[in-house]
């Protein structure tokens, strides 16, 4: 169990907590930095008394529309051309579809010497949880509390199509599910890779008659960077039927969750007419 637990808390820090610094530039001493943006670099300069904002020369597309412009001594209103950016990523973090106005920023390119191609205004920094760190150069990002929110019905609406391939013992389709490095924590022995794993699966489930089913309900789960934390109760349908609690984590790669971990904290011990557990 404490192997287990430590090896828990290994992949936690790998993948919640590597994802949360990013570096610092400057231009004249005031902290910038890079975003990438439709597959292109960009420099932003970081501003907690403003609102964000993108150069116009930098993104020349978009239409003209009114909006108000906030700093700390108020708003005032302007003309800008809204943009969409399809992609927006800060580090590994990433928002999709947002929309900022663009205006010319050339003053405050020309002031401190370099091209800034936008502000990363008090707005993004809160949808972020974005804090700067001057005396160690870097930002440190967090996981933003609706931004998590909404991953996790994303999370589960690929859980239920993993579920159904399993439950159907469609091999092929259930391995797009499972990370390459894999680790699977069974009463009956640890499981370590992709290959490894499925022939577990395959030996105690997908080739059992009558086919056994399994149903996985979350009970919790937890956002660690680019990972998700799921505490979760399993309901395995056999001929004695068998209920037993765990954990997992997910990491996203692309559009795809793919399972990194999963264990049982507390499995029971297998009779000889029980179906073993995965975990």
């Amino acid at each position: 169990m404490f192997r287990t637990c430590a090896l828990m808390l290994s992949l936690i820090v790998t993948l919640g907590l590597a994802a949360e610094e990013v570096p610092l530039d400057s231009c004249d001493r005031l902290p910038t930095i890079q975003i990438s943006a439709g597959k292109k670099q960009f420099r932003f300069l970081l501003d907690t008394a403003a609102s964000s904002f993108l150069n116009a020369k930098s993104f020349l597309e978009g239409a003209a529309t009114g909006v108000k412009v906030y700093a700390w001594n108020g708003a005032s209103a302007t003309v800008a051309r809204e943009v969409v950016l399809r992609d927006f990523v800060v580090g590994k973090h990433r928002i999709i579809e947002l929309r900022l106005p663009a205006i010319d920023l050339s003053a405050i390119g020309h002031a401190c010497g370099q091209r800034i191609d936008g502000i990363l205004g008090a707005d993004l920094m809160e949808k972020l949880n974005l804090t700067i760190d001057l005396t160690n150069r870097v930002a440190r990002l967090g996981m933003e509390s609706q931004q998590a929110q909404d991953l996790f019905p994303e999370l589960e609406k690929q859980l239920a199509s993993c579920l159904q391939a399993f439950n159907q013992g469609d091999e092929k389709t259930f391995a797009g599910c499972l990370d390459p490095e894999v680790v699977l924590f069974t009463v009956n022995g640890d499981y370590r890779g992709c290959k490894s794993v499925l022939g577990y699966f395959r030996e105690n489930f997908f080739a059992k008659q009558p086919r056994v089913s399994i149903a996985m309900t979350t009970r919790s789960h937890h956002a660690l960077g680019d990972a998700i934390w799921l505490e979760y109760e399993l309901q395995i349908q056999s001929s004695q039927p068998v209920t037993a609690r765990g954990t997992a984590i997910y990491r996203k790669e692309g559009d795809q969750w793919l399972l990194v971990n999963m264990n049982h904290s507390t499995p029971p011990t297998p009779g000889p007419d029980q179906t073993k557990l995965p975990g």
